[in-house]
């Protein structure tokens, strides 16, 4: 069902009045059956109603106040200004110690524009994490009404708790085993080994494989040869049967249904030889040629079915797309066509509108793989851009930026010196690379800080993930050595083993989960962090000169709010797998995980992370 923008359009100055009422208290039973009405029928609605809750925690955590916000109907995007009386949002009462500097300073401030401009601002910082919510909440199956309800009591326990745990954090005393790991000595400490990596021959990635169906079956060897499912530039895929999703660089989301075949030409190009497809373009401009038409999506959800004896069928589910004739065919057509449109051309270069298409009826996702619980939310999917709870087969982040990085390379990165928040995803709070000088080192967005040992600065590649699937397996050579210097191997051994898959954390690098984001959108919080841990050193297979030493040793920590929650220092390969289990309380806030190597050598520190998990406080999900 494709809902009517027009119709939210019309509804959205009563969901405001319907969120204001309901936010004071004052809301009659009618009211707020109307506004489980509105949320259940529109998902722009929903979406705001996210925004708003979270927003509505964060402005009265950092405001001190006690009363909700609520924005007003001119607000309906967020960023796009708040309430046009601004002085009647409750944010400059006064906390219990005194003004905040933030309402000092809009106290100060005459022109109500500039008090108006001040809230913006300080509310920009978690526009991209709202967003990054309600995005991956739509992409769940609609919500039951429980949710909806459940968010406007989160919303104040999240501000509640965050000044409760500001509070008292302060006055803990860590015992902290990084203070004594600061104090190593390094005067003897190696010099960095420099890993050789040929970078002169690099492929062109330009795609990558996010989630197939159980029953996914490639054919003619082209299953991707990647480790991280990442798909070359003109790299030919065939499938005889089950659906695939691939995402582009572009942005655009393609799910195909075999039998098919599909070869990706550039970043936001394909062409589809036979089979069937559907996407999802947001910015538009995505191109796909097919034996005898031209689909050009400008911004929407589209199918799309080639077959060499009928033609091109393309249906349009939402947005714009135009459909031509293949540039060699002699016959010139243009389609300018809209939602809910379908049309046809057909092989002799005729083309026709409303036609009864096939398309319509196409697979718009992969169907989810059953599941007992959902009680464990998996680090591995939600690295691959997922819930927790799903199937994402692999991901990478930039530790120097917070950058989705699946589509860049391995090798060595410098540290900056500062935390980057990871703005595409509400649950990754934020990564880092430990610096060189150590000490107290922000380790979350609010600003918390974790005592840490110097290292060189420096870390390899970019912290990964990759989920096991059986109709992904490689035959012998037959993949990349992603991690390089002959890790592949050792990596591969493990993730057959595993159930959810493994992460790769090389020293020096440290990530940092948002319980709270976690407890909102799961509606649980957590109890225990699992994984196990082990170093895949690989020094010894290598041809490393005698007179070079190694110390061949990481450090592993877990950080709960700042407090050292799990540490073992001088994890090597001898040491084999180490079992990690760290309580968590449900006034927990942030989850840090460290790899760091405090000697000043981190060559060969491959540290992996096998079914890293965190365990929810409930045993079934409410439905």
């Amino acid at each position: 069902m494709i809902e009517s923008t027009n119709t939210c359009t019309s509804d959205e100055g009563r969901f405001w009045r319907l969120v204001g009422v309901v936010h004071s208290g004052s809301a009659t039973s009618d009211e707020q059956r109307e506004l489980e009405e509105l949320l259940q029928s529109h998902s722009v609605l929903r979406r705001r109603y996210v925004e708003h809750q979270i927003l509505d925690a964060e402005l009265r955590w950092r405001y001190r106040s006690t009363k909700p916000i609520v924005l007003s109907g001119d607000s309906t995007q967020l960023g796009g200004g708040l309430a046009a009386d601004s002085s009647a949002l409750p944010l400059w009462h006064k906390p219990a110690g005194g003004d905040s500097p933030l309402s000092q300073e809009l106290q100060c401030s005459a022109d109500d524009q500039t008090k108006r401009e001040l809230v913006a601002d300080a509310h920009r910082p978690l526009q991209k994490k709202v967003r990054a919510a309600a995005n991956l909440r739509e992409r769940e199956e609609r919500p039951t009404i429980l949710f909806w309800k459940f968010a406007g009591i989160a919303s104040s326990a999240f501000a509640a708790a965050l000044v409760l745990w500001l509070t008292f954090s302060g006055s803990r005393s860590p015992n902290n085993p990084a203070v004594e790991l600061a104090s190593r000595d390094r005067a003897n400490a190696t010099p960095q080994i420099k890993l050789a990596v040929d970078v002169t021959n690099r492929p062109t990635y330009v795609a990558r494989i996010v989630r197939a169906s159980s029953d996914l079956a490639w054919g003619n060897a082209t299953a991707p040869r990647d480790f991280l499912l990442r798909v070359m530039k003109d790299e030919r895929l065939c499938i005889e049967s089950g659906v695939v999703e691939l995402e582009f660089d572009c942005g655009a989301k393609i799910v195909l249904t075999g039998p098919a075949t599909f070869t990706p030409t550039g970043a936001g190009d394909a062409h589809l030889e036979s089979g069937r497809l559907t996407g999802e373009v947001s910015k538009g401009n995505f191109r796909l040629l097919t034996p005898n038409a031209e689909v050009i999506d400008l911004g929407t959800s589209f199918g799309v079915l080639a077959d060499a004896a009928v033609g091109t069928e393309v249906v349009v589910f939402g947005g714009r797309v135009q459909v031509k004739s293949h540039p060699d065919s002699k016959a010139k057509h243009l389609l300018d066509m809209t939602e809910g449109m379908a049309a046809r051309i057909r092989t002799d270069g005729t083309a026709e509108y409303g036609v009864d298409s096939e398309a319509g009826s196409l697979v718009r996702s992969v169907p989810a793989a059953a599941t007992k619980s959902r009680r464990e939310v998996s680090l591995v999917d939600l690295i691959g851009g997922g819930d927790g709870f799903g199937s994402c087969l692999a991901g990478a982040i930039d530790p120097t930026s917070g950058a989705n990085d699946v589509l860049g390379e391995p090798g060595v990165r410098q540290g900056n010196d500062k935390y980057h928040s990871v703005d595409w995803h509400p649950i990754i709070d934020g990564i880092f690379v430990p610096p060189a000088s150590g000490g107290r080192v922000q380790a979350d967005s609010l600003g918390g800080t974790i005592l840490l040992p110097p290292t060189n600065g420096l870390t390899w590649g970019p912290l990964w993930a990759r989920r096991w699937d059986k109709s992904l397996e490689w035959t012998s050579g037959s993949t990349t050595d992603y991690w390089s210097n002959d890790t592949l191997k050792g990596v591969i051994t493990r993730l057959k083993k595993s159930h959810f898959g493994v992460v790769g954390m090389h020293a020096n690098t440290a990530v940092t989960l948002d319980l709270r984001a976690l407890q909102l959108l799961q509606r649980a919080p957590g109890a225990e962090f699992h994984t196990t841990v082990t170093n895949l050193d690989n020094s010894v297979e290598r041809d490393i000169p005698a007179d070079v030493a190694l110390d061949r040793a990481a450090d592993f920590t877990i950080y709960v709010d700042g407090i050292s929650r799990f540490s073992r220092v001088d994890l090597r390969r001898v040491d084999g797998d180490i079992d990690v289990v760290v309580k968590i309380r449900a006034s927990d806030r942030f989850l840090t995980i460290v790899s760091s190597d405090s000697t000043g050598e981190s060559a060969y520190d491959h540290l992996v992370l096998i079914d890293p998990v965190i365990l929810l406080q409930r045993k079934e999900l409410e439905q």
